[in-house]
């Protein structure tokens, strides 16, 4: 490729390029270098004024012109390659649709016909096993709206209809340890238990677990060793020690894991209050003769620092107007506000917009969903209206 030394365009070159040519297209095509080089040197205006090529101009293309250019060709891909200008300022104004009626587009023949879904969704008593089974007959459901028309035989759980009543909160929070797993899991299910008051009939299988400002007291101990800790989850710690402790595992390899024993001496108290216990209890057990395996100095709280202090919980609020805000951009300090009780005094200055009853009827529903394309993205955009649209259900 010939190359060109810095300062050979100069306006006077560039001038003499573009009077061998017609219109910016060509010369742009032809002598690129010499294009660029007169915008560069701000004299680009002189160097087409001599040009005729109108289309270029604001204003040129109407929906009336695009209209006629586009109905010289049989497809968009030989519209867009033989008539870029009118292409792509249809592309811009949205006429693509008005311009290309007269076309004809050879689309492959659909697989999931209503029919075909009609017959898919009869092997299925809800929604969600339909959906699990054969996603690809639901998904084609919901895209060509066969959804209302192929859902006589099924139901929908709790979850999908927007409900959970008690049984179906109890029944979904079976297979989970602890709420933290639940939450996690089910976020839905949860914050409906909590919401009316049933969490603790759905979390009685649970094993109860503290948090970061709680600890509960505990010791591994065989023959004439013995281990003192503390932890904010007994169980989890447990399954640590027996796996990465050389202590523990040590233990266990000299008489075997039933003859260690795993014993939680308090339930769940202050981290402080815990930290003096366990200090006592490891003097305790040496003026007695045991064997103590602890390396860290007895008080170690571990598990990290503390983030989101009071303190802390109350400066990242006071940055924020609305209760909203505040979980978007501190979701971490939120939930601790929470879960310590401290979220009353984080958001006290804040001004709360609460929508009356009755707020959002069909009709305000219906202007809602019709900004978005996919339910999808109206439950994020405006979770309210779409909340107010399950439990009416408008769907």
């Amino acid at each position: 490729m010939k190359t060109v030394t810095k300062g050979f365009w100069t306006v006077e070159k560039c001038i003499k390029s573009s009077v061998k040519y017609k219109s910016r297209g060509d010369w742009y095509r032809s002598e690129s270098r010499a294009y660029h080089a007169a915008k560069r040197l701000r004299c680009y205006e002189s160097c087409v004024a001599h040009m005729t090529d109108a289309s270029s101009q604001p204003g040129f293309w109407t929906l009336q012109k695009c209209i006629q250019v586009s109905s010289q060709f049989s497809s968009i891909k030989e519209w867009k390659a033989n008539g870029k200008g009118s292409y792509s300022k249809a592309c811009q104004m949205k006429w693509i649709k008005q311009c290309t009626k007269h076309m004809t587009f050879n689309l492959r023949p659909r697989k999931w016909t209503l029919e075909k879904c009609l017959l898919e969704a009869q092997k299925y008593t809800s929604y969600a096993e339909w959906r699990l089974n054969s996603p690809k007959s639901y998904d084609a459901a919901v895209n060509h709206k066969y959804l209302d028309k192929c859902s006589k035989n099924l139901i929908r759980s709790s979850r999908e209809s927007g409900t959970w009543d008690k049984d179906a909160c109890i029944k979904d929070a079976k297979p989970y340890r602890t709420k933290g797993e639940w939450n996690t899991a089910n976020t839905s299910a949860y914050q409906a238990a909590v919401r009316r008051g049933w969490i603790d009939d759905c979390c009685e299988h649970m094993v109860s677990a503290g948090t970061s400002l709680e600890r509960c007291l505990y010791r591994i101990y065989a023959n004439n060793s013995v281990y003192i800790g503390l932890t904010w989850n007994f169980q989890e710690r447990i399954k640590t020690h027996k796996s990465k402790s050389i202590q523990i595992i040590g233990l266990i390899e000299e008489y075997g894991e039933q003859g260690v024993a795993f014993e939680q001496m308090t339930n769940y108290i202050d981290q402080d209050d815990a930290v003096a216990l366990e200090k006592r209890l490891v003097v305790q057990h040496a003026a007695e003769g045991w064997n103590i395996l602890n390396v860290a100095v007895a008080g170690s709280l571990g598990g990290g620092k503390i983030k989101w202090t009071k303190e802390a919980c109350l400066d990242a609020a006071s940055k924020c107007s609305t209760r909203t805000e505040f979980l978007k951009t501190y979701k971490g300090a939120y939930a601790a506000s929470k879960r310590y009780g401290w979220f009353e005094d984080c958001v006290k200055d804040f001004k709360q917009i609460i929508k009356p009853n009755g707020f959002w009827t069909r009709k305000k529903c219906e202007e809602q969903a019709s900004k978005f394309g996919s339910r999808s993205e109206w439950s994020k955009c405006c979770p309210s209206s779409y909340q107010a649209n399950l439990r009416n259900k408008w769907f």
